[in-house]
């Protein structure tokens, strides 16, 4: 597969290719495989915390460090001429896969023994899984070679150096243990770098740094970095990192590892020449950024352009605009029965007009509403010049106020005598409509608002006669053209208004605007003048060409003590920040903003792990426009600067699904998330997904920040929860939240058939995560207690009437102040008396149950307190769930044995056949419980 990102990060083709191919193998099987095995993160160990570091999966811990290390073994084979050496691709594999191993006691969960680490014990396990990892697809050798790999694995790190010289090197000493070894303690020593130093880009600077002096003797290289100081303005400062690097890369200085608010780069800091490059094609603007059309606004009423300041108003862009928005520019207003006086004559009247001058349009009553379109294709040139010229048109009559001269051009058409080229004749009453005059007063007879429907059917005429009167069409094309860019060019500001981004949050070593820091005054404006987002000075109207995230309308920035002020406004940046994000992203009354990376120190060719996670999982896919489906409904789209808007309802549902997408995207590929409000600015976060000022159910349950080690704990609960219900996931939630013990309560809510299908799944679930249920032991040993009194799994009533009956007579006489002794009698007499038809003899086994309800139960768990009635209620189903769960054992385990004795009386094999057969109907999709007990009776 071709990796565009790793060409252009590696010179020669050797390493192009080698790594290339280790993309397609090896990395391959690590992500599909191991996509969340962590090798940094929360280490718990025997229920106490070991390390807290930022979450980082293996494939990533590799890769951050791997590819800087690589960077400068290229440098080192090109200095020697090594490069072209015909044993530089082996003795690069090895180096490859040795630091990809240097962690393998992590990757196999390797566990330590009384004379050997957990490492030494994990590299001496990888001749068992190598070949599942494509190990000898990328080196076929590797048998042979396996000591230098291994050795390598073990010196990567300074504690297991000594172990390393259990595996004797077999090639170049020298070039191992000098050179190999240094690069992968270096590469180990970079995706090691942990906590504060992933704080700032200076701390991350100066850890590389610190970090390189090891191999300086090796391959000398010096590091420098770039930086943009916090600010509110997200993506001007993305995209002047996006310059930054760009005007960098063509010097050869390329991006070590970046963090949101800057990066570090192989090479000298900036110099002037690079510093001022840097500002000129930022403060130009990067038109790839801006989607023209998407900030362009057309209707009936209006036209205006949101690009008009970011980017150049070009011929081009506004042939772009034209063409793509054709059928905008006809909008009709009004356009609905209710509007228009007669509308079916009115729809008959504008099919007349249509056909009569023969216009390349189609005129529709669709279901109640007038649709004017261009024709899908237009049969020859004379169409297309009408569509083109009636636009430029009608972009001019839409934008009379702003411009005099278009605005005597229209009162000039609209106060016409003159007569029609061609007359209609109405259909209806046989009236002529011969002139301009007749033509505007059967408009005016049947709206009540004219200006919108005269700029549309006036241009219809005022097109068709320009296009045959002018002498030289194309250049009164031309001279439209310029008269519309002229006067939206003038209205762009003449400072740059990014430059103001520039000057204030732009750093390097050695270029700092000190003068600018120091001439830097902001002052509070009132609050009427104030910007709407940031607080600074609101100098731009907040109208919809700027507007995203917060309406332009129904939005006031008004105080009570000024509500004649009905203006809001925005600076001059946050409307430049505006406008790049209605380009960008779709969504316009977003609400929340997605980060997405790998990890908070991010590699430069992160496009290209995301390509390797979709070849390593087959569940993943590409779709045509590069949108990468993993889920049915759940899509994830790669982007530039790794972030998205979206709009999220306050409601636990929707929020349910996107927390579970994003849990998704690390199951599947290793992808981190962090979720803030739009302008809330990014922080560093350990957790592979973190939610900033999350719901408060979501962090009830702990899911707003969660490790990437209790992802797959995290996405099991969800499961459940979706396993009781789609259609119920809000009030679930909302009960879960409060307590785990409300899914005993909700398995009990559900009827029988669904109880059946549940069961399973829960009892899994409580199984595997104890931790999340309190007061579970206790329960466990009352349960042992009350299945030798009786047992019950076929109702509801049979499974909570003798815990039912102890938290009644508990509940009732503590009330009544009655003594231990006196509570704990009348329990025993109670339950006894319900048992008296069975016979039950055995009063101790009674007694020990009463006994344990009140010591263990209501003094050691409640601490003599007995909880409110809705508590109460979800420890009693929690009872009964696991009251029903013993009564099957019991049950299952009193027919594994009659089986198994009707069976040894027939002399007949065990077997799958032969227990089915002594089984009842019901117990027979058991069978294979039952023949696991029946083997351990036997044993």
């Amino acid at each position: 597969m071709k990796y565009q990102l790793i060409e252009n990060y590696f010179e020669t083709e050797l390493f192009q290719n080698v790594v290339r191919e280790y993309f397609d193998t090896v990395l391959a099987k690590l992500i599909g495989r191991h996509t969340t095995t962590s090798a940094k993160g929360l280490f718990i160990v025997k229920g106490k915390q070991w390390a807290d570091y930022y979450d980082m999966p293996y494939h990533v811990h590799i890769l951050t460090g791997l590819i800087p290390a690589l960077f400068l073994y290229e440098k080192y084979m090109q200095e020697r001429g090594y490069d072209t050496d015909t044993e530089a691709d082996l003795y690069l594999r090895v180096f490859i896969l040795g630091f990809t191993f240097h962690d393998s006691n992590k990757l196999l969960h390797a566990q330590q023994t009384s004379d050997r680490s957990d490492l030494e014990v994990g590299v001496s396990q990888l001749d068992e899984h190598v070949a599942e990892l494509a190990v000898y697809e990328f080196l076929p050798s590797f048998d042979q070679h396996k000591n230098n790999v291994y050795y390598l694995a073990l010196a990567a790190e300074d504690g297991s150096w000594v172990a390393s010289e259990d595996y004797p090197i077999t090639l170049n000493r020298d070039e191992i243990a000098g050179v190999q070894r240094k690069l992968a303690h270096l590469a180990d020593g970079i995706a090691s770098i942990q906590n504060e130093n992933l704080e700032s880009i200076e701390r991350l600077h100066d850890s590389i740094s610190r970090k390189l002096r090891g191999i300086q003797a090796i391959v000398p290289m010096s590091v420098s970095f770039i930086k943009v100081r916090h600010n509110p303005y997200t993506l001007l400062s993305q995209n002047l990192l996006q310059v930054a690097r760009k005007v960098l890369l063509k010097n050869g200085k390329k991006v070590i590892l970046a963090l949101r608010e800057g990066f570090v780069f192989w090479g000298e800091p900036v110099t002037e020449a690079e510093y001022a490059a840097i500002e000129k094609e930022y403060e130009q603007g990067s038109v790839e950024d801006i989607k023209f059309v998407e900030l362009t606004n057309v209707d009936a009423q209006r036209c205006t352009f949101g690009f008009i300041g970011s980017a150049p108003f070009t011929y081009e862009v506004l042939d772009e605009v034209t063409d793509v928005m054709k059928n905008r520019f006809l909008a009709l207003s009004p356009n609905t029965p209710a509007k228009i006086e007669d509308f079916d004559a009115f729809v008959t009247f504008s099919k007349q007009l249509v056909a009569a001058y023969g216009l390349p349009l189609e005129c529709k009553d669709d279901n109640g509403r007038l649709l004017i379109n261009y024709f899908e294709t237009f049969d020859d040139g004379e169409d297309e010049l009408f569509m083109k010229v009636y636009n430029l048109h009608k972009i001019q009559w839409l934008n009379t106020k702003e411009n005099s001269e278009w605005n005597k051009d229209f009162k000039k058409w609209t106060e016409e005598q003159r007569k029609l080229p061609k007359i209609i004749v109405l259909k209806d009453t046989g009236e002529e409509v011969s002139t301009i005059p007749a033509l505007l007063q059967f408009i005016s007879d049947k709206v009540n608002s004219t200006n919108a429907l005269y700029k549309t059917y006036l241009n219809f005429i005022k097109t068709w006669l320009a296009i045959r009167e002018q002498d030289d069409v194309d250049e009164y094309l031309e001279e439209l053209q310029n008269s519309i860019i002229n006067h939206f060019e003038s209205q762009e500001k003449k400072d740059s208004v990014k430059q103001q981004i520039f000057l204030k949050y732009f750093e390097c070593p050695g270029h700092v605007n000190l003068q600018f820091l120091n001439d830097y005054s902001p002052e509070v404006p009132i609050k009427k003048e104030m910007c709407a987002f940031t607080g600074s000075e609101g100098t731009v109207p907040y109208k919809a060409v700027v507007a995203f995230g917060m309406k332009a309308r129904g939005f006031s920035n008004r105080t009570v003590t000024s509500l004649s002020n009905k203006a809001s406004h925005i600076s001059s940046l946050f409307a430049e920040e505006n406008k790049l994000r209605a380009s960008m992203f779709s969504t316009g009354d977003a609400n929340l903003m997605i980060y997405h990376d790998f990890f908070e120190a991010r590699l430069d060719i992160d496009r290209d792990i995301v390509t390797s996670c979709v070849k390593a999982k087959d569940e993943l896919s590409v779709l045509e426009d590069g949108v990468i489906q993993f889920d049915k409904n759940a899509k994830f789209h790669y982007n530039l600067y790794n972030l998205d808007f979206i709009k999220l309802a306050p409601k636990v549902e929707p929020t349910f699904f996107l927390v579970r997408k994003c849990l998704r995207l690390v199951q599947h590929m290793g992808l981190r998330t962090y979720i803030s409000g739009i302008m809330t600015p990014y922080t560093p976060h350990r957790a592979v997904f973190h939610f900033d000022n999350a719901p408060r159910f979501l962090k009830l349950l702990q899911w707003d920040s969660i490790r990437l080690i209790h992802v797959e704990e995290v996405l099991d609960e969800m499961y459940l929860v979706l396993r009781f219900g789609k259609d119920r996931i809000e009030s679930n939630l909302l009960k879960i939240a409060q307590s785990r013990s409300a899914y005993f309560k909700l398995y009990y809510l559900l009827g029988d058939e669904d109880q059946n299908k549940i069961f399973d799944s829960l009892q899994k679930f409580y199984k595997k995560y104890p931790q999340k249920f309190k007061g579970m032991t206790v329960t466990e040993q009352l349960v042992k207690l009350a299945i030798k009194i009786d047992v019950g799994f076929r109702s509801g009533a049979e499974e909570t009437w003798m815990i039912r009956t102890a938290m009644e007579y508990l509940r009732k006489y503590h009330k009544q102040g009655s003594t231990r002794e006196d509570i704990i009698q009348k329990i025993c007499g109670e339950i006894y008396r319900k048992l008296r038809l069975q016979k039950h003899d055995n009063m101790e086994v009674i007694k020990d149950f009463a006994t344990a309800v009140y010591d263990d139960l209501f003094i050691n768990d409640w601490k003599g307190s007995i909880p409110p009635v809705n508590v109460e209620k979800d420890w009693i189903y929690q009872f009964a769930f696991l009251f029903k769960e013993h009564s099957l054992s019991f049950m299952r385990e009193n027919t594994a044995r009659k089986v198994y004795q009707q069976l040894v009386d027939k002399d007949q094999e065990v077997n799958e056949e032969n227990v089915k057969s002594l089984l009842s109907k019901n117990s027979q999709k058991y069978v294979h419980e039952y023949m696991d007990l029946i083997s351990n009776l036997k044993n």
